[in-house]
């Protein structure tokens, strides 16, 4: 089938089905131009809010943010299916996601995890006033220090049992979720070893901009990094 035939089989085949056409009539961005979004609106009265789409049909990589499945073949397309939990595990037997966490505990379903598509994320970049960084070096080098410290107690395996009990305690989760959540972030590196930068990261979330339209052209990194803080409170 191609995606004509699909279309007309899911808006022929399921009532209350409207079918939008990403275009610049209808303002979307222009990286999603020609994409299908399936949306259960029988009435054709949902607020732009709830109108999420069960299915859609994509026919071209969004730059680096989606390009995995390397759309930009001629005739080539993706139709990307939400399914339930208890559904997906029917499919994919022994596959149930390895992010089976409080939210694919409650039905939500496992799109994949960020670096899967952005690599090198910048995931907890710490932001801070330009303007008021020079006349607080000292508490900015204090917090750098203790960040620091706290990470690598964060990483260090003897601690992991008492990392997960905090996390339990704090994000009111079971001790089966904190502990698949601590692992995950230690298998990805979500928390920033030693405070460490991620220039790669913040120019994969710049590109990211430009792809969805946000940004008409990335703007330099230089004006979004400065590296002498964490240079200095790594000095002992």
């Amino acid at each position: 089938m191609d995606e004509a035939e699909i279309t007309r089989y899911i808006a022929n085949t399921f009532a209350g089905v409207d079918v939008v056409v990403a275009s610049s009539e209808n303002g979307a961005p222009e990286i999603a131009w020609g994409d299908s979004f399936f949306i259960y609106d029988p009435d054709r009265n949902l607020d732009e809010t709830r109108r999420f789409p069960f299915a859609t049909i994509v026919i071209q990589d969004y730059g680096d943010f989606d390009n995995a499945s390397n759309l930009d073949r001629p005739g080539v397309f993706r139709l990307n299916i939400g399914v339930s939990k208890a559904t997906y595990a029917k499919l994919f037997p022994g596959d149930a996601g390895d992010y089976d966490f409080a939210a694919l505990d409650q039905g939500f379903v496992d799109l994949g995890s960020v670096p899967q598509y952005l690599p090198n994320w910048a995931q907890n970049n710490i932001l801070i006033d330009t303007r008021w960084a020079p006349r607080h070096r000292a508490e900015i080098l204090a917090f750098l220090r203790v960040h620091t410290r706290a990470t690598r107690y964060f990483y260090d395996p003897a601690n992991r049992d008492e990392v997960i009990a905090i996390l339990a305690k704090y994000t009111k989760t079971t001790p089966d979720i904190a502990a698949s959540t601590y692992d995950l972030y230690v298998r990805l590196q979500v928390i920033a070893p030693d405070g460490a930068l991620f220039p790669e990261g913040l120019k994969a979330n710049l590109d990211a901009f430009v792809a969805m339209g946000e940004l008409a052209e990335p703007p330099p990194l230089a004006g979004f990094i400065d590296a002498s803080f964490l240079g200095e409170a790594a000095r002992p």
